[in-house]
């Protein structure tokens, strides 16, 4: 094995990382609509082959793609652009 002595790096803090430090829970994330996460909707969809996921979702629960959720307003100029892109 080889030596790593002196290779080690400096300590971050949890917001240079990009921890996220609210709720993270379905109810809070991009994806939820409804008690149905739009994101596994989208995987069964575009890749039917890898992905048979319930889209049926508890508030309170949480998975590893959370996204926070932006205000709606914001939400809804991102669509308006993409739209017209």
């Amino acid at each position: 094995m080889p030596d790593m002595a002196g290779e080690e790096h400096a300590s971050v803090t949890p917001e240079e990382s990009g921890l996220y430090t609210g709720k993270v829970r379905c109810e809070n994330c991009e994806y939820y609509s409804d008690e149905e996460c739009t994101l596994y909707e989208e995987l069964n969809e575009e890749m039917p082959k890898a992905f048979d996921l319930d889209i049926n979702v508890q508030p309170q629960a949480c998975c590893n793609a959370f996204i926070p959720a932006v205000p709606s307003v914001n939400r809804l100029r991102d669509k308006a652009d993409t739209i017209s892109e």
